[in-house]
């Protein structure tokens, strides 16, 4: 495309523009003048007064208006390429209700094959110059431009648009409606952890297809790691939501930038995004919780922990960072008897669990929570005194009661994993779940004459029933869940070889996994680790 030459007269932002340029300092001193559209000016029928004047157009020839619900583009036939021959202004209203940090725009192939001849050539005060394309207004830049035919890339907002917030750039070619639309495909990148020697096998990106019936074998993939090498990834999902998974093994620490490209099969579609991964030598590793991960019940404890009662080498955390030698275990939180409030305040005159754990900036957290909010410790302690009186907690209510708050925890508890993600945004949360106490039948049970088969049963139940609301909550903030419904099989509280601590009065480690439970639970948050590629 030839560069076009043009008179640059600022008379051509009229009077009106000059009236409604705002001045703002940048950090670095440097003035830069904004263009505001006047108040009241946002347009969605010509003319779009959400550009200024530029060149040979008073006003934006394309406008893209966010909604709700997506893209509308409309089109000015009144103005021309604004630099007499080939390039269009476009501007951007987020009509929407949210803000709108990006837009992903496809055209006729060079669209963002950007030439020289921007907005940026002209005496506009308020042009990008931190963007190198030189077609950037005020707050924007341009990523993940098709590297083969230019035909489609994503237009950035610094700092996002508000809702009713104006945005303007510039693209190559006199693009209109149908020529130029939304993208069918827009892809997001994500943030990683990974350890020095150690595989990479998780999503390292996702993306949306605004044709909803496509499938993942239509897709493929390509990941540039960033160290000079590259692998083909692997699309997995449908209607529409699809993920990136690739596997590598990075020799260094530091951090790399991985590019990944995303084509559709048969057709013209595609869509590119970055990932940042920072490679450690070891992931710094905090547990919080209760009792469950406290270590309760494998004494000697910690004595500056006071009545957390942490165990000094048996808790399972502890076990599983000493097993892998790329977890740091940098502090265990969790304390005996800690309801979901312990994460926001005080207890046991200990710091909340969620602040302490903010403070260290951690790349793996693991929780165990919930337990003691719907009183399991107590209604294991009722149920045996409750016998002691020749009475049964199953038709005393005592587990009727403990269903209900076992349903009103599944309401509250995705509250509780979602100010994880936003405490510790980098790191990998793994919400650990608790055990089934008792045998699956009233045979396998021995030296528990207190329990009785109903008593059983329904216990067993109340844990399949919170491990249910557990995995649903967390699989709906999007963290990692680790059942550990099953991991006593064969050695559940009365039964012959037990991995838990008997029932008895007056002792807090009572029905808590001893060292060989703690183990096993160790192994459990393990494998879900080596699943996801730690």
């Amino acid at each position: 495309m030839r560069r076009h030459a043009i008179e640059r007269k600022r008379s051509r932002f009229g009077l009106l523009a000059l009236l409604s340029v705002s001045t703002a300092f940048l950090a670095s001193g440097y003035l830069v003048l904004v263009w505001t559209p006047p108040a009241g000016a946002q347009a969605t029928s010509p003319p779009f007064t959400e550009c200024p004047a530029i060149g040979a157009d008073s006003s934006c020839g394309v406008l893209v208006i966010a909604t709700n619900a997506g893209l509308a583009i409309d089109f000015d036939s009144s103005q021309l390429p604004y630099d007499g021959s080939d390039d269009t202004l476009v501007g951007v209203l987020n009509s929407s209700s949210r803000q709108l940090s990006n837009v992903t725009l496809s055209g006729p192939d060079g669209t963002f094959n950007f030439d020289g001849d921007g907005i940026c050539t002209y005496e506009i005060n308020d042009c990008n110059q931190s963007d190198s394309s030189g077609y950037a207004g005020p707050g924007v830049t341009f990523s993940a431009i098709d590297p083969d035919n230019q035909a489609f890339g994503t237009i950035n907002f610094n700092p996002p648009l508000p809702p009713d917030g104006t945005a303007y750039f510039s693209l190559e070619q006199l693009v209109t409606p149908p020529q130029i639309v939304q993208a069918q495909l827009a892809a997001s990148g994500v943030t990683l952890t990974a350890v020095a020697g150690l595989p990479v096998k998780a999503p390292i990106a996702t993306f949306t297809d605004s044709n909803t019936s496509d499938a993942a074998a239509l897709f493929s993939a390509t990941i540039d790691w960033g160290d000079g090498t590259t692998s083909v990834g692997s699309v997995s999902g449908g209607n529409g939501s699809f993920s990136v998974s690739g596997q590598h093994t990075y020799s260094g620490t530091g951090t790399d930038i991985a590019n990944i490209s995303i084509t559709e099969s048969g057709s013209s579609a595609g869509a590119l995004t970055s990932s940042t991964i920072t490679v450690k030598s070891s992931l710094n590793y905090v547990a919080l919780g209760d009792s469950y991960s406290s270590g309760e019940g494998n004494p000697p404890f910690v004595p500056s922990a006071g009545k957390c009662d942490r165990s000094k080498t048996h808790a399972w955390p502890e076990l599983l960072a000493t097993k892998a030698s790329d977890l740091n275990l940098v502090a265990l939180l969790a304390c005996s008897g800690a309801k979901i409030s312990a994460l926001t305040n005080a207890y046991k005159g200990e710091t909340p669990q969620l602040y302490a754990m903010t403070a260290l900036k951690p790349d793996l957290v693991t929780i165990t929570i919930g337990g003691n909010d719907v009183g399991f410790s107590d209604i294991l302690r009722n149920c045996y005194v409750i016998h002691l009186r020749h009475e049964n907690c199953v038709t005393d209510g005592t587990l009727k009661q403990a269903k209900a708050n076992v349903v009103a925890l599944g309401g509250i508890i995705s509250g509780v994993y979602n100010a994880l993600e936003t405490e510790a945004p980098h790191a990998m949360i793994l919400v650990v779940g608790y055990p089934q106490l008792f045998p699956n039948s009233q045979k396998q049970t021995t030296g528990c004459g207190w329990l009785d088969n109903s008593e059983r049963a329904q216990l067993n139940s109340l844990a399949q029933l919170l491990d249910s609301e557990m995995s649903a909550a967390a699989s709906g903030i999007g963290v990692q869940y680790v059942s550990t419904l099953n991991v006593m099989a064969g050695h559940e509280l009365c039964s012959a070889h037990s991995w838990f601590n008997k029932i008895v009065p007056l002792n807090n480690g009572a029905g808590h996994p001893n060292f060989n439970g703690q183990k096993a639970l160790a192994a459990a948050v393990s494998a879900k680790l080596t699943a996801l590629g730690l």
